[in-house]
């Protein structure tokens, strides 16, 4: 990986949960080195597959079986699996709280500046109207990597 597109991807970090990853509060030096590995590390897949057809769900009502057919077909292969388990968990939470029977808003988009050079992308997985309010909803396709009270608050930062 050439030092440019290193530099690239430290002053354009990935989405504020994966960057409340990176970081560790109790040892600056260990947060520096996970902002390492993360600069030069090419995941094997991410969970965007999945995230769209959740978008869809809640937008436009898709069905479980298309759901499940598009994440099958899209992103890494590496991925697959991960986001089928990922949207068949979103569905089944949705069966219960049903964000699908809200109203979706466009989402807020912008940047949670961290110095001059890096900003943090800020976005929900979508927004929905409910009770006359704007309820921001982030999903996230991990569940295994815990994340420490300090961590969490960064996130909600953002």
């Amino acid at each position: 990986m050439k030092f440019e597109q290193v530099e690239r991807k430290v002053k354009n970090p990935p989405a504020a949960q994966n960057v409340a990853r990176l970081l560790d509060p109790q040892s600056e030096i260990k947060t520096t080195e996970n902002i390492a590995k993360f600069a030069v590390s090419i995941p094997a897949f991410n969970y965007l597959p999945g995230q769209t057809v959740i978008r869809d769900r809640v937008a436009l009502g898709l069905e479980l079986a298309t759901a499940v057919a598009t994440v099958q077909k899209a992103g890494a292969p590496a991925g697959r699996l991960h986001n089928e388990t990922f949207v068949r968990a979103f569905y089944q939470y949705d069966g219960t709280r049903r964000y699908s029977a809200s109203r979706m808003l466009d989402s807020y988009k912008g940047q949670f500046k961290i110095s001059r050079e890096i900003a943090v992308p800020t976005h929900p997985t979508f927004t929905i109207l409910e009770n006359a309010k704007q309820i921001p909803v982030v999903i996230c396709g991990w569940k295994s990597f815990g994340l420490e009270p300090d961590q969490v608050r960064a996130w909600l930062l953002t």
